[in-house]
């Protein structure tokens, strides 16, 4: 009955064998993903600091620069469009506008430069 020569070789995995390895792939599946997702919304989150920083440092940079002139929205849009100016047109046309500005300032920069931007995200 158990003759040797009658027994085929058998290769390959048994099916409780498969069952038992995909269980275990799913177990650390569900303790890996959650993780992962956080380490991106993290990711996010410091993006968007490290772009708040810069944002921060270009409005330092500026106010030195400028003596806490910074444009508001209707002062650009009033620039026109420089799509077919010249570089030297449009440095000619931001001087003159800048010229203009002097009376407008940022308030509060020196807080922001001292506090930071204050995140109410909570992260």
């Amino acid at each position: 009955m158990n003759n040797p020569k009658n027994k085929k070789k058998r290769k390959g995995f048994t099916l409780i064998e498969l069952i038992i390895v995909i269980a275990i792939i799913g177990i650390l599946a569900v303790m890996i993903i959650p993780q992962v997702i956080g380490y991106t919304s993290k990711a996010t989150t410091a993006k968007e600091k490290s772009d708040a920083r810069t944002l921060l440092s270009a409005i330092k940079a500026y106010d030195a620069s400028a003596s806490s002139t910074i444009p508001d929205t209707t002062t650009i849009s009033s620039l026109g469009s420089f799509n077919d100016a010249t570089i030297n047109d449009a440095v000619t046309q931001i001087t003159a506008h800048d010229t203009a500005l002097s009376t407008q300032t940022v308030a509060n920069l020196d807080s922001i430069a001292t506090n930071g931007i204050n995140n109410t995200t909570g992260n």
